[in-house]
């Protein structure tokens, strides 16, 4: 008797074959993981403070949308999310004060850099 999960037409499906995932440079040599752990690690390293702090900006103004858009739908549905409600207002704060530090920082360092490139 056979087992209950063979299949008389397993023979005939095709086998899947591992694929393994490989990374292209602009040349088009093909990487390894290694090697494109140890680019992209060279490259993250290389990022100015300036870069880093525009990049923070930009993903607050994502986390900006989706407090709003939240806060909008709980006042929507406010007897049911009002907790929810509460909680969005109380980080719609905190974002706010990220924001702010981070704007000014950028603002100092965007002042820095233009003193020592001229």
């Amino acid at each position: 008797m056979k087992p209950w999960f063979e299949n008389k037409y397993d023979k005939f499906r095709p086998r899947k074959k591992k694929t393994i995932k490989v990374w292209t440079d602009k040349h088009g040599n093909k990487l390894t993981f290694k090697e494109f752990m140890e680019r992209w690690r060279k490259g993250i390293e290389g990022l100015t403070p300036l870069q880093v702090t525009k990049t923070h900006l930009h993903s607050l103004k994502v986390a900006f949308i989706g407090i709003l858009l939240g806060l909008y739908f709980s006042v929507m549905a406010f007897k049911q999310l009002y907790w929810l409600f509460v909680i969005l207002l109380g980080s719609l704060g905190i974002t706010l004060s990220q924001w702010v530090a981070i704007w000014q920082k950028k603002r100092a360092l965007e002042n820095m850099e233009r003193r020592f490139v001229k």
